[in-house]
């Protein structure tokens, strides 16, 4: 779903890169992502569900 995701971004001639946020807690999420190229740039601090404090680690990747 992914890497569908990014190959219709690409074909986008407007789109010069994609961003998402992953949480701290969802290693396979940012291990994936980190895979298909994207990189960390910006983190926030948030509170989840069960009101504890998380990251939202911001990722971009270039589509060019």
């Amino acid at each position: 779903m992914i890497r569908t995701m990014l190959a219709a971004a690409k074909e986008d001639l407007q789109l010069q890169e994609l961003h998402l946020v992953c949480h701290n807690v969802n290693t396979k999420g940012m291990l994936l992502y980190s895979r298909l190229g994207f990189k960390p740039y910006e983190i926030v601090k948030r509170t989840s569900p069960h009101e504890t404090f998380i990251a939202g680690i911001f990722m971009k990747i270039e589509l060019t």
